[in-house]
């Protein structure tokens, strides 16, 4: 309770961590579309990449982590076939040079396809 109670002062003390976590979910969507991927329609700071087949989501994940990058894959049964899918996970604690080597590293795991 200690640990909610406090969480939820902070934020509610300190618009700018509220502020920085939309700035980088906002800016992450919108580049992930850029290079040509679907975010599912997503508008909360969990943006999933749609990846469709299981193997190829399974790639990129493994792929971001050998590039220090911890991005997960959501595939069957979770998610229904033909639908699996990364899932990026951003914090207001994100800079912005890690959002950008983010998408470089997703672009070029694309290019490599």
């Amino acid at each position: 309770m200690a640990v909610a109670y406090t969480a939820i002062r902070l934020i509610q003390e300190d618009p700018s961590l509220r502020e920085t976590l939309w700035a980088n979910t906002n800016t992450t969507r919108r580049r992930v579309q850029e290079i040509g991927f679907d975010t599912c329609g997503s508008e909360t700071p969990i943006v999933p990449i749609l990846m469709g087949d299981a193997r190829r989501a399974v790639v990129f994940s493994r792929r971001l982590l050998e590039s220090g990058i911890y991005v997960p894959a959501v595939r069957p049964p979770p998610v229904a076939r033909g639908q699996s899918r990364l899932r990026i996970t951003l914090m207001a604690t994100h800079s912005e040079e890690q959002v950008d080597y983010l998408i470089k590293t997703l672009k070029k795991i694309k290019s490599e396809q």
